[in-house]
Order: C-alpha cells, then sequence, then structure tokens
C-alpha cells in the first residue's frame, strides 16, 4: 500500500506507471494506492493537479517482504 499526504481540498489525478510507459492505473482524489497485485519493480507515479494542471513525477519502487 502507497500512502500519500495531499491536501483535502485538492482535485487531483493520480497515474502510475511501469518504466516502458504502461499506464498500470489511474485514480481520482485517493489518498492509498493498492500495489498488492504489481510485481517488484521500478514505477513512475504522476500526481496532476487538475485545477492548474501542474504535474510532479516521483519514481517508486517495489518491494514485496519474502
Amino acid at each position: 500500500m502507497i500512502n500519500l499526504e495531499i491536501g483535502e481540498h485538492l482535485n487531483y489525478k493520480l497515474i502510475l506507471t511501469d518504466l516502458v510507459g504502461k499506464q498500470i492505473l489511474e485514480l481520482n482524489n485517493k489518498s492509498q494506492i493498492n500495489v498488492s497485485h504489481l510485481v517488484d519493480g521500478i514505477y513512475l507515479l504522476t500526481i496532476i493537479d487538475m485545477s492548474s494542471n501542474q504535474q510532479i513525477i516521483e519514481k517508486i519502487q517495489i518491494k514485496k517482504a519474502p
């Protein structure tokens, strides 16, 4: 599970992609992302503020415990 701390009053979209560019999921206004179904690896999380269209891209590493 990925937990995000984003202001309550923002309208935003989350897009998770793999490093090849394939979109894995897209969510609106969610503060938690369930990643239990994903394989270990590096992903890109794009957070888009829908009112200003500003974007933040974060590199996320998923590695599950053995």
